[in-house]
């Protein structure tokens, strides 16, 4: 890993632990439809979609979310919610790698660059 890349790591850490922070104090005042929304898991999972499969940086934010999900759900069971986020964050980039080619998302990969 270069050190750009160690880097980019730990800015997506740092952005999704102020998320994860504010979804546990700010965000459960409001309730959409009776439901709570885990917006780090939803960003997450849009960021898979429109990176490059190639790429890794969905990886990193699957592993942060986890990491945070794990940290403050107070389960015995620490390291679930980390596999669980990597393993669907395989499958989408695999997925999409392998059948879907998103031509009006192809800017976005550039800009990461």
């Amino acid at each position: 890993m270069s050190s750009k890349n160690i880097l980019l790591f730990l800015i997506v850490g740092l952005f999704f632990y102020f998320l994860a922070l504010l979804e546990i104090s700010f965000f459960p005042l409001f309730n959409i439809f009776i439901f709570k929304i885990n917006l780090s898991v939803l960003i997450a999972i849009f960021i898979c979609i429109i990176e490059d499969p190639k790429k890794y940086i969905g990886f990193y934010c699957a592993f942060w979310v986890g990491f945070f999900l794990d940290v403050f759900s107070f389960s015995n069971f620490f390291g679930i919610a980390i596999l669980f986020m990597v393993l669907v964050a395989g499958l989408i980039k695999l997925f999409l790698y392998k059948y879907v080619k998103i031509p009006s998302f192809s800017w976005l990969s550039k800009i990461q660059n």
